[in-house]
């Protein structure tokens, strides 16, 4: 099992965005690829979180997004949408997964606890979910690469779309045009 470290699965090298690469890029073969983001605004208002799982061809397989009430900060949004995501690829028997965020700062303190001893809570939490997984890894990817995660947690706090979902990608049509774009 492999936990927060971005090494290679058997025979196999990881295809994912380094902070230059503008684009999304695929997971290697047998992987799937989570992009989560998390969207706050302010500590008196709800905060959006979001997730699109997509395999090594760059379908979209699930999508999900959660209104979280408020957060005291950013960075406990974003680790609250950490701590989401991976329950619900657990309740899909997702087993092989690599979770990409667009902030440096939360995978810094997840890689690095010890500097960041203020949230070593959600950071434990966050290591012991990862057991589930046969492989788990938790990479930075550059914000340009996790625009449809991003733009879907937004849509709570600047659209005001509080109804938490999780779907197949259009499911006979399910997903709406708003979704359907940020995939293109």
């Amino acid at each position: 099992m492999n936990i927060l470290v971005p090494t290679t699965p058997a025979g196999a090298s990881p295809r994912t965005a380094t902070p230059i690469e503008k684009r999304w890029c695929p997971p290697h073969s047998g992987l799937v690829k989570c992009n989560i983001n998390a969207n706050w605004r302010n500590d008196k208002l709800h905060s959006g979180g979001s997730w699109i799982l997509r395999d090594h061809s760059g379908a979209a397989l699930f999508h999900a997004r959660e209104a979280f009430t408020s957060s005291p900060n950013r960075m406990i949004a974003e680790f609250r949408c950490l701590i989401w995501a991976p329950q619900g690829l657990h309740d899909l028997h997702v087993s092989e997964v690599i979770v990409v965020s667009d902030s440096q700062v939360m995978i810094d303190a997840i890689t690095k606890p010890l500097e960041w001893p203020r949230y070593r809570a959600f950071t434990d939490y966050i290591h012991r979910s990862c057991i589930g997984f046969s492989y788990c890894s938790i990479e930075y990817e550059a914000p340009e690469a996790n625009r449809a995660a991003r733009e879907i947690a937004k849509s709570v706090t600047r659209d005001g779309r509080f109804q938490s979902y999780i779907t197949m990608d259009d499911l006979h049509g399910y997903t709406t045009s708003f979704v359907r774009t940020l995939f293109d």
